[in-house]
């Protein structure tokens, strides 16, 4: 080959390299905006889980005034119905807190997690990439040969001579 076929041989090589390196660092800012973008929809879920909380805990407070008014009007002598109803009223609302709670919380780790993950992948990507263009410039430095006794690492060799 002439000395500018190799030269265009060499360009078009490392041109290769570069749109490949380019391509997975790409990869990855896809999806690190994947990862947030499902960190975004888990905050939105999360706020429509609290305030659906908050609803059917008002909700369920107020049906246990509207139980322990009609257990009065029954003329019941016995305050301890009421006081068992106020009670069992009471749990119910703050265990349709709870739930709510965690349920908001199991939305706001998947976000976590979500955006973690797109993080991993651009950084993956990075590497990936970083490692492409090692290789093209390792190829573009030996001329594509993998040096003789070697499965591709360093190309220098040294040699010791006894006197």
């Amino acid at each position: 080959l002439t000395r500018w076929a190799r030269h265009g041989a060499l360009r078009e090589g490392i041109m290769s390299e570069v749109v490949k390196a380019g391509g997975q660092v790409m990869g990855g800012i896809s999806a690190k905006k994947a990862g947030q973008a499902q960190k975004k929809l888990a905050e939105s879920n999360t706020a429509v889980i609290r305030a659906t909380t908050k609803e059917n805990t008002i909700r369920e407070r107020r049906a246990g005034k509207r139980k322990k008014g009609a257990v009065r009007n029954l003329n019941l002598s016995s305050t301890d119905v009421i006081e068992d109803l106020a009670a069992e009223l009471e749990l119910a609302a703050l265990t349709s807190e709870y739930e709510g709670a965690l349920q908001a919380q199991g939305f706001v780790n998947q976000g976590r997690i979500a955006k973690n993950r797109g993080d991993a992948a651009f950084y993956g990507s990075l590497a990936g990439a970083s490692g492409t263009l090692l290789s093209g410039a390792s190829k573009a430095f030996t001329g594509g040969k993998t040096p003789a006794g070697s499965a591709g690492g360093s190309s220098l060799t040294t040699s010791t001579k006894t006197i």
